[in-house]
């Protein structure tokens, strides 16, 4: 609010954006948030790191171990259906050359990464998404523990078309250990599944899965080949030929005979003359106004001499008409 100010603000700005985007002052991290993924690991005896990328966290991100300073070393969030993690040191030995020999290196890698791996919540179950024109099959198949399937589960199927709607379908046991659902899908777009079991009268969710199906554009709007087979028996039902030349076109278009029915039309030439009468017209008076010696050699041919006589003809006037005036 006080324009005095704005000098400071902008000089900040330039420093920060100067600023180099790598720290390699040696650290301890810090744990911000204790998590199972690093369950088991003494960071208190952990070594230093030597450098690391200066970050600003995601507002919707998970920052687990940071520097001193404050700045995010590992921190980790949702995208989509699975994890994203961002570690902004080193894993190698220019940063990290004193934790390789860490005995906690390892686990912290191993436990990171089963981290972000995606979670197997599938055991048991089966699910097959197929699509035919605009409608789809889902079709769910169910075991127990013990290897028997899973008859008389409430299974429920939740889709979400491309529009945000959202419908609650049921599985229909059609076999054992077998349920399938059908649905339309009129839009284009990806729609998201879950599907869920729970055991008989209203019991607890035992099975639970996400999938995805996305539907491609209408037949009518692929690029296909010309299909010349079909065009040939078109033209031969309908009478027609099939690729003509144009002139083979043309005379099919007349009947057979272009000179019979030749085109008539009138136009007017009066422009032309008009145009032909004006540059006539300039010529004469260039002709009777422009002494054409200059311009002919002096060496007189028959063209010359012509031009020459026609020149000086209109130039000076008849001595009948002097002694008249």
């Amino acid at each position: 609010t006080d324009p005095a100010s704005l000098p400071q603000i902008f000089a900040k700005e330039t420093l920060t954006v100067s600023k180099a985007a790598i720290n390699e002052q040696p650290f301890i991290p810090q744990v911000i948030r204790p998590t199972q993924a690093l369950a088991g690991i003494d960071f208190e005896s952990a070594p230093f790191l030597l450098g690391y990328v200066m970050t600003r966290p995601k507002p919707t991100c998970e920052l687990i171990l940071a520097s001193e300073q404050g700045d995010p070393v590992l921190a980790w969030w949702r995208y989509g259906l699975g994890t994203t993690v961002a570690f902004t040191s080193d894993a190698k030995s220019r940063w990290a050359a004193e934790w390789l020999t860490w005995p906690g290196f390892s686990k912290f890698w191993a436990q990171t990464i089963r981290h972000a791996m995606r979670k197997n919540d599938a055991k048991g179950i089966t699910v097959e998404v197929a699509q035919r024109a605009r409608r789809a099959t889902v079709t769910l198949d169910a075991v127990d523990p013990s290897g028997r399937f899973l008859n008389g589960a409430e299974s429920e199927l939740t889709v979400i078309d491309p529009r945000l709607g959202e419908r609650k379908l049921p599985l229909t046991q059609t076999a054992p250990g077998r349920y399938v659902a059908e649905f339309d899908t009129p839009h284009s777009g990806a729609y998201h599944l879950n599907l869920s079991q729970r055991a008989a009268n209203g019991g607890p969710v035992i099975h639970q899965q996400t999938r995805g199906l996305t539907v491609g554009y209408s037949d009518e709007l692929r690029l296909r080949p010309t299909n010349t087979e079909l065009l040939q028996q078109i033209a031969t039902a309908t009478g027609g030929r099939f690729d003509p030349q144009p002139s083979e076109a043309l005379l099919d278009a007349l009947g057979g005979s272009a000179v019979q029915h030749l085109a008539q039309q009138t136009r007017p030439l009066w422009p032309e003359l008009v145009m032909l009468a004006l540059v006539l017209f300039v010529f004469d008076v260039a002709l009777r106004r422009i002494d054409l010696s200059v311009w002919l050699p002096s060496s007189n041919t028959a063209i010359t001499s012509v031009v020459r006589r026609a020149a000086s003809k209109h130039s000076s006037p008849p001595k009948q008409a002097k002694s008249r005036v």
